[in-house]
């Protein structure tokens, strides 16, 4: 394996492991995570709120903003490489100029449908000056040639690195490799790689994106993120020094990391429910989940046979959004609000 590169891993615990904690992180506690990643010798750590930098302010659940997070963590560990997320909603470019200074990689999630906008997030970062990154999510929504065509246009667009991503936690190895190879057969910048492990297939995934040539590698403390996790940092770079890379990387000092300081942060270990489970079986996912399972008591069918449904009536979706749920109620001959305020007050308001 002399061929190829070492690996870069990105620690991704505070971005994907706020999940499990609607993001209730606190500086102190990403300063402690920030000095033990620098202890381990890895260089990149990622720290935003799971639906990209700004979130926050625009209403979904945190404690603090990522320039406060980032702050604190700067402040433990300059050396780091700081790596914040982006989707491409308006309120994460908005957030740019507040933590322009603290970070170095911008990362944009982009749907294979908002190939457009996601050029317009990787110039803006570029404006910043900025390492644009570019991240395909929900791949596994189109086939490997369209993916491929997709990154080549991001790369076109200025990204330095094209990131690939499990989401759904529903691809096998042979299909990665399908998807790594399509790519790099139309760009020349550096691949990445994250997966979900809601199959229980993430880390070796991971290897296999390795292995097929991709560089950049996503990984958490135990495995931390939504559902079933994502990729195990502990567990990857022990697969890795196994192939004799990650040589400076100490375990030791990560697995002290995941006892000591993940763990107490995020309070539980990641596991698939069958909400997850449905997801990587049917190729869908929708934040929150619990409005999914509300949604289908309602209509009385079961949740796997709501999401057949919306996956029925919306055949080309890349991400099920609420325009797609209004649709589906209405032709239910349900108003959305009005279900909206029922499962908000328990009360249906006389028309």
């Amino acid at each position: 394996m002399s061929e190829k590169r070492e690996p870069k891993i990105m620690d991704v615990t505070v971005k994907e492991g706020g999940h499990r904690v609607n993001f209730h992180v606190l500086p102190e506690q990403v300063a402690d995570l920030a000095r033990e990643i620098k202890r381990s010798h890895l260089q990149y750590m990622e720290i935003s709120h799971g639906r990209g930098i700004g979130a926050k302010v625009a209403g979904y659940p945190g404690l603090y903003t990522e320039k406060e997070l980032l702050i604190a963590a700067r402040q433990a560990a300059p050396e780091l490489h700081y790596v914040v997320y982006l989707s491409t909603f308006p309120y994460s470019l908005m957030g740019l100029e507040l933590i322009a200074n603290l970070f170095e990689i911008g990362r944009v999630g982009i749907n294979p449908d908002e190939i457009e906008i996601g050029k317009k997030c990787l110039q803006k970062l570029k404006e910043f000056k900025k390492r644009p990154f570019a991240q395909l999510n929900r791949i596994h929504l189109r086939d490997p040639e369209e993916i491929a065509i997709a990154a080549a246009e991001l790369q076109d667009a200025g990204a330095e690195v094209i990131y690939l991503v499990d989401t759904f936690g529903s691809m096998n190895a042979n299909e990665v490799q399908a998807y790594v190879a399509s790519v790099k057969a139309k760009v020349h910048v550096p691949l990445g790689f994250q997966a979900y492990n809601h199959t229980g297939r993430a880390t070796d995934n991971t290897l296999t994106a390795y292995h097929a040539g991709a560089e950049w590698l996503d990984a958490s403390l135990l495995g931390m993120g939504p559902g079933g996790g994502i990729t195990s940092l502990e567990t990857l770079v022990t697969l890795l020094k196994n192939e004799n890379r990650c040589k400076e990387v100490d375990l030791e000092e990560l697995t002290n990391a995941a006892k000591w300081q993940a763990l107490p942060t995020l309070r539980t270990l990641p596991h698939s429910t069958y909400s997850d489970l449905l997801f990587a079986k049917h190729k869908i996912d929708f934040y929150p989940v619990s409005l999914l399972e509300k949604l289908s008591e309602i209509l009385e069918i079961s949740l796997e046979e709501f999401i057949i449904g919306l996956k029925k009536m919306f055949p080309d979706m890349t991400q099920l959004r609420k325009a797609h749920l209004e649709k589906y109620l209405n032709q239910e001959q349900l108003d959305f609000d009005v279900v909206m305020d029922y499962l908000r007050t328990g009360k249906v308001e006389n028309s």
